[in-house]
Order: structure tokens, then sequence, then C-alpha cells
């Protein structure tokens, strides 16, 4: 009988998760029944579960007999906020790693694989009146042509659907509800493609919502090692305002400046967000990072991206994956001029005017306006799991998170799943880089760094603030 309650309590508590998901999928015009929605699993990673949801979404598109299918930026809402295309890089990462997930589960069914189109998003940006959350928008996505992700040369198609997805993060910021959604040539409204996921936002996806923290005693001797959840929980203090923004902190591990033609912006924090205004069109914008000699003496690792881009290289990655600019103990500021191309170049930061910066919006998503920061202090063995062999999932996870689209499109399927894995194992996650100094403008120099998975602080600024929602 005891069991039996608690299977009770259980069911009704998954049906009160179902009608609220109900509730705010419909908000974005999207029909679904209470009958339709599963209990889905907890505790999983997002990106985990994407890619299990992969086969169910190619499955549905089989039965509707599509035969070519884009994946569209994702739309988020957090927690009482409304419903945004721009809550943090997490509205284009969930559509370029469902896209990953999407080809690496991707057969050859019947007359053959499904085609996917490579970066659809790309190509809305650039077609007027494209809006997937209206019905005449989403008949002017048809209007476009689209490149598939594999084919010498790739051909050019017009989709029969789009998959894009609403993803729903508690006010707790632990908990993800994602709806992956897709529609069709044929109008009408978005219909549910998969059951809906359920999955903790975790750690790493703090950065990618927008959200800062910083680990107060990380450097202090004996301190405690936290778990997820207790980690998350730092966020949500800095975002209810219960202790000071990570850039306002003076025990923060680094600092970060922003300047305009030289003069250095005011950062004001409001609801436990950074902020600072808008640069005007043609002024030259500089970072400034540095490091807090007061709080520790080892050696650090940090990523900046800026609207998405890691200022190294420009990588889509997470920020573990990603290089990571390295402070020595002792060493000068390192000031960021723009993106580094090479180990001796880099393509300055250029400011849009306002026409350019809405036209670049729907391409950019949620990625404009946006600097991230964060830091990884150096691993020690003890800090990084054993050595294992990796299941066909694992390495599919692998593949989605570390591995960057190929700049030439590979001629086959295959050739482009097996590009994917390859840059997986690959993993430069012990590569970093540090100035070399005025001698070599704009120069580099590669060391090596494995960072303690677990980052010591992350904080997002905004800087342009879109007119249109």
């Amino acid at each position: 009988m005891h069991v039996r309650g608690e299977r009770q309590v259980r069911r009704a508590s998954a049906n009160r998760r179902a009608a609220w998901f109900v509730h705010m999928l419909t908000t974005v015009s999207v029909s679904l029944t209470l009958l339709q929605i599963e209990r889905p699993a907890q505790g999983e990673t997002v990106e985990r579960e994407l890619l299990r949801s992969a086969p169910a979404v190619l499955e549905y598109c089989r039965e509707q007999g599509y035969q070519n299918i884009g994946v569209l930026k994702f739309r988020v809402r957090k927690g009482n906020e409304r419903i945004s295309d721009r809550v943090g890089t997490l509205n284009t990462f969930l559509a370029e790693r469902l896209e990953a997930a999407l080809i690496l589960n991707n057969k050859a069914v019947g007359a053959g694989p499904i085609g996917i189109v490579r970066n659809a998003s790309a190509v809305a940006a650039q077609t007027p009146g494209a809006n997937h959350t209206t019905e005449e928008g989403r008949q002017r996505l048809f209007e476009a042509a689209y490149p598939l992700a594999w084919g010498n040369p790739p051909p050019e198609v017009t989709p029969d659907a789009f998959i894009t997805g609403l993803a729903v993060i508690s006010a707790d910021l632990r908990e993800m509800n994602i709806g992956i959604l897709v529609f069709d040539r044929q109008g009408g409204e978005l219909k549910r493609a998969a059951p809906v996921l359920q999955a903790e936002v975790g750690i790493d996806a703090l950065s990618e919502i927008g959200e800062s923290f910083a680990l107060r005693g990380a450097f202090d001797d004996g301190a405690p090692k936290l778990t997820e959840t207790q980690l998350v929980q730092t966020a949500l203090e800095v975002k209810t305002q219960k202790v000071v923004h990570p850039l306002q902190d003076a025990k923060a591990p680094v600092s970060l400046d922003v300047s305009y033609d030289g003069r250095n912006v005011a950062i004001e924090f409001r609801n436990g967000e950074a902020q600072i205004p808008e640069p005007n069109e043609k002024e030259t914008v500089t970072l400034t990072l540095r490091r807090n000699s007061q709080v520790t003496d080892e050696r650090l690792a940090v990523v900046i991206k800026v609207n998405g881009e890691n200022t190294l290289f420009r990588e889509r990655k997470r920020d573990l994956d990603c290089r990571k600019w390295i402070l020595e103990p002792g060493a000068p500021p390192i000031v960021i001029r723009g993106y580094q191309k090479s180990d001796k170049t880099y393509e300055a930061f250029r400011v849009l005017s306002d026409d350019e910066s809405l036209a670049s919006e729907l391409n950019y998503g949620v990625d404009v306006g946006m600097i991230s920061i964060t830091v990884f202090r150096e691993a020690v063995p003890e800090d990084l799991p054993p050595a294992e062999l990796l299941s066909e999932e694992d390495e599919d996870l692998l593949a989605m998170t570390r591995s960057a689209f190929p700049a030439t499109a590979p001629a086959t399927l295959g050739a482009l799943k097996e590009q994917l894995r390859g840059g997986a194992r690959g993993g430069g996650r012990t590569r970093g880089l540090i100035e070399s100094g005025t001698e070599a403008k704009g120069g580099i120099r590669i060391v090596e760094f494995t960072p303690n998975p677990t980052p010591v602080m992350t904080a997002a600024i905004r800087y342009y603030q879109p007119q249109r929602q």
C-alpha cells in the first residue's frame, strides 16, 4: 500500500507538471493536449536529453514523409520572465546541439537518410519577414534555399519542415523543460516532435543563460568541494541579489574592464545583472582582463566570449572545451581588441549600426549583446575523473559539445559523422594561450593547461538591448 500511494503521488505531480508545460507551450501558438505529454526523466544534462530525443524526432519526420529538414533557434523562458529569443547563448546552442544530434543519429532508411540543413537560422536571418512564431512568418521561411550539411558541393534545398523548440527554466535555475516542435510547409500551428524533455540546468549552462556566480573561498586552504546543486544555488543568490555580482566582488579572482575609444565604461548592476551602454557606431571596443593577485597566486584560465563566440578563434563550444586565455602569477593585464585569428593576428570587434544590429538579431538570436567570462583553476590529478572506455552514446555526446562543424562540408553524411566524432576525440582541453606582448602586435603563444572542470567564476555583461523581442 505504501508503494502504491507513492506512485499515485508521483503520477499527480507529473500531471501537474504536464499541465503547466502545456500552458507554457500554448503561449507561442502551440496546440498540445495534456494526454500527449509524458513524464520525462530527471537528472540528466540538456545535451544528453537532446541526444536521446534525436531518434524520435527523426522517426517523426520519416512518418510525415519529410525529405529535408532544418533546425532553427529555440526560445527560452527563465522563471516568471517572458519568453525570449535572447536569454543568452543557450537559444542558439540548443539548436546547434540538436542539429548535431540529428546528424549523428541519421541513417539511410528507405530512399536514404533525411537531409539536414546546416545552420538554418543563418539563412532565416537573411529572409525578409521570416519568423517561426507566426503563421505568415513561417511561410516566409519556405521561400528561401538552405545548404545541406554534406555534399560535394552541398546542394541547396527548401526544407519540408523546420524543427525548433521552447525551453522553460525553473525560477530556482535547477531544472529545464524542453519542448521540441515542428512545422511544415502545409501551414498551421507547431506540433510536438518528441516527448517533452526534462534536464538539470547544471553548472555548464549557467553562462549560456546569462547568469553569474563566483565561488567564495574557492582558493582557501581546505575549501570544501561543492555539489552541482550548491553551485547553481550560488548563481541564484546573485540573481536574487543576496550576494554581490562577481564583477562587483573585490574577492573575485579576475576582473574585466570594457572601454569604448579608450574610455572605460561604467558597469551598472540591475536585478542581479551587469549592464553597460551600447557602443556607438565606429567606436573601438577593447576588453581588458586582470587577475586579482590578492586572491590567489596560481595559474588561471579564462574564456571570454562576445556574442556567443570565443575571442580565441571564434569557437562556439562549451566554455570548458574552448581555448582559454592563461593568466600566470604576476602576469600583466591581457588586452583583447578583437577575435584572435592566428598566433599573430586578430579581427577587431566591429560595432554595428542600429539598422545592422536589428538585421543581424535573427542570425545571432540571444547571442546579440552579450559578453561572458568564465574562469577555471588548473586541475590537479584528483580533480579529473579516471579514464575509462566510452559508450557509443558518450562518444556522440562529446561530438555534440566539443566538435565544431567543418568549414567545408564533407561529401557524405558518413564523412560528416566521422569528422564530428574525430573532433571530440582530439579534445583540445589542455591548450591555452598567453598574450606575447607589444613586440608582437596581437601575438599569442600556446601553453599547456588542464582546467579543473568546475569553473570558479562565471559572469555575463549585457551591452545591447534589441528593440524587438
